[in-house]
């Protein structure tokens, strides 16, 4: 596993009608600031990335279907290290990712799934790095 990538499970509180699936609190360890939340729709079997967020800290969370993500990094210019994540609201919890991390993700489910991103930054698109999909050699399922 790639360190310091942590996954964080988070409360399922089940109630009539619908459960309720914590995200992330401002006293929680990931929680740095807030910058920006968005979502990201992934639809089944597509592959979004490889990029890598040069100063944004992320706090990743999939909200509907299921998603697999892979993170990539090189220590000493030797091989391609990788870690997988599975996230779905099933295993409710928070993936922390803090910057210089190429990642690329897969939806899993038809027709599409939905990621949510707690980032400590504003989007900036000059804070990101992005190869192509077969510059880093994964071997996807």
């Amino acid at each position: 596993m790639i360190e310091p990538i942590s996954f964080y499970s988070r409360k399922r509180i089940s109630i009539q009608g619908g459960d309720v699936l914590h995200f992330i609190r401002s006293n929680d360890k990931n929680f740095s600031s807030f910058g920006e939340v968005y979502f990201s729709f992934i639809n089944y079997n597509s592959i979004k990335g490889w990029k890598c967020h040069n100063s944004m800290t992320m706090n990743l969370t999939c909200i509907f279907g299921e998603v697999q993500f892979i993170f990539a990094h090189k220590e000493h210019e030797e091989e391609w290290i990788f870690s997988e994540y599975i996230l779905s609201p099933k295993n409710n919890g928070v993936l922390y990712v803090p910057p210089g991390y190429f990642f690329a993700f897969k939806g899993l489910i038809k027709p599409y799934s939905i990621v949510s991103n707690l980032s400590n930054i504003v989007h900036n698109e000059l804070e990101v790095s992005r190869l192509s999909i077969d510059s880093i050699p994964y071997a996807w399922p």
